[in-house]
């Protein structure tokens, strides 16, 4: 919830506001010092702007520690709000992306693996 709150931009004051919440109350509840019903998850969800189960979403840090994992989560915030259309082109760009790659036999692992027109490609 905080790091939702926090990629959005978004106080703690402001997210209480919107919710209909006290300040207090939702720092205890991001602090994990309380637990709280499905009714305030749903009020902050939709205060966010997300769906409630994105709440209980938890990306696990891999070999790449956590930075691949904060990427993650930014790209799921930015995806939340959009329609369905929208997040199946992404999808769909993205297979495209990843097909290409691996039909030239190696799919790049860092940007610094791409060659200068594959780089320009992915600008584009």
């Amino acid at each position: 919830m905080q790091e939702i709150r926090k990629l959005r931009g978004i106080t703690q004051e402001h997210l209480a506001e919107k919710a209909g919440l006290h300040a207090k109350y939702v720092g205890q509840i991001e602090r994990g010092e309380i637990n709280t019903t499905i009714q305030t998850l749903a009020k902050v969800a939709d205060a966010l702007g997300v769906n409630i189960s994105e709440l209980f979403i938890c990306f696990q840090k891999g070999k790449n520690g956590g930075h691949k994992a904060t990427l993650l989560k930014e790209i799921a915030v930015l995806l939340m709000p959009q329609n369905i259309i929208v997040v199946e082109l992404v999808k769909k760009i993205l297979v495209e992306i990843f097909a290409q790659k691996i039909g030239t036999g190696r799919t790049p692992r860092r940007r610094d693996d791409l060659n200068s027109e594959e780089s320009a490609t992915l600008v584009e």
